[in-house]
This record gives C-alpha cells, sequence and structure tokens, in this order.
C-alpha cells in the first residue's frame, strides 16, 4: 500500500517536471483580448483580490498607455476603467468600454535573477525582443500579432524596478474609431 502511494507520488512528480510548458498559460501570455472583467481577474490577477482605481488626471495614475491614450483622445478617459490587484508583483487591467485591452504589471526593485527569469518569460512567450537603451533605463520591444509588449528595466543600484506592458494591437485603432 505504501509502495503503491509512493510510486504514484513518483509518477504525478516526474509527470509536472516533464509536462509540456505549452500547456500551461504562461506568466505573461494573454489569450484573448477584449474579455469582461470578470473573465480578465480570473486570468491575469494570481487572487480574485483587486481595486477599481479612480482618478481625474493622467498624473494620478502612472501607466503610459492610460497616457496616451487620454493625451491624444481626452474624450476617452470616461470609457476607460483600471482595477489593480492586490499582492505583490503589482498588476493593474485597462478596460475600455468594459474590455480588456492593456495589462501593466510593476515589480520592483528586484534581484538581476528574478530580472532574468522575467526575461526568459517574456521571450518565451514574445520571442526575441528589439532593445532600445536610454539614459537610465532599457526597453525590450516584443511584437505579435495577438500582443504588443513593453519590458521596461531601470537600474536602481544593483537591482531592477521593472515594468511590464501588454497591450492589444487593436487599442490605437480605437482612437480612430472614436473621432
Amino acid at each position: 500500500m505504501i509502495r503503491t502511494f509512493t510510486a504514484l507520488v513518483i509518477i504525478f512528480a516526474a509527470a509536472a517536471v516533464f509536462a509540456d510548458p505549452s500547456a500551461q498559460r504562461k506568466d505573461y501570455e494573454i489569450e484573448r483580448w477584449e474579455v469582461s472583467l470578470d473573465d480578465a481577474v480570473r486570468a491575469y490577477f494570481r487572487t480574485p483580490d483587486f481595486t477599481a482605481l479612480s482618478f481625474n488626471s493622467t498624473k494620478e495614475f502612472d501607466n503610459r498607455i492610460y497616457s496616451h491614450l487620454v493625451t491624444v483622445a481626452p474624450d476617452m478617459a470616461g470609457k476607460i476603467s483600471v482595477v489593480r490587484s492586490k499582492g505583490s508583483p503589482e498588476r493593474d487591467l485597462l478596460f475600455i468600454d468594459g474590455k480588456l485591452f492593456s495589462l501593466l504589471e510593476r515589480s520592483g526593485p528586484v534581484d538581476s535573477l528574478r530580472f532574468k527569469t522575467l526575461f526568459v518569460a517574456m521571450k518565451d512567450c514574445y520571442g526575441l525582443p528589439q532593445m532600445t537603451k536610454e539614459s537610465d533605463y532599457t526597453v525590450y520591444t516584443y511584437k505579435t500579432e495577438k500582443t504588443q509588449a513593453l519590458l521596461q528595466a531601470k537600474t536602481v543600484g544593483d537591482r531592477y524596478d521593472v515594468r511590464v506592458y501588454l497591450y492589444a494591437p487593436s487599442i490605437f485603432r480605437r482612437l480612430f474609431l472614436e473621432q
């Protein structure tokens, strides 16, 4: 009886180790954009706890996608809602007319091992990035047909402040539809 139980544990452990990683949803893979709040929270937050953000200006919400949208099309601000996960790393989901269009994740400061793990996870989802080095940060840009992504890393001593922006390519088409 104990041998059978031990054998089953070993078999399940081996199956977990050798399971096809593509069968599991990757941390930064967006399966579908323009889903509802409930579906997005279930799929992209690690816990169901979140806070709905309210803001009156772009300075209150530090998200470049949001800032760009409301700068180019100010009337769009009333159609945008954002929810923030509780826990770490912090994630924001941005919705337009109740549909998911962007995910922002803030991590930091993180050590070089965590940064490397995050970089590899992004590469596994989106391929090799284009790199742009600025004075105090580096931006890695990834593009696929379904998702565009930016990994922004700012060096802070021997650590990194990291932001991951994932967004639907159709988000900017919305700007033209609104006019």
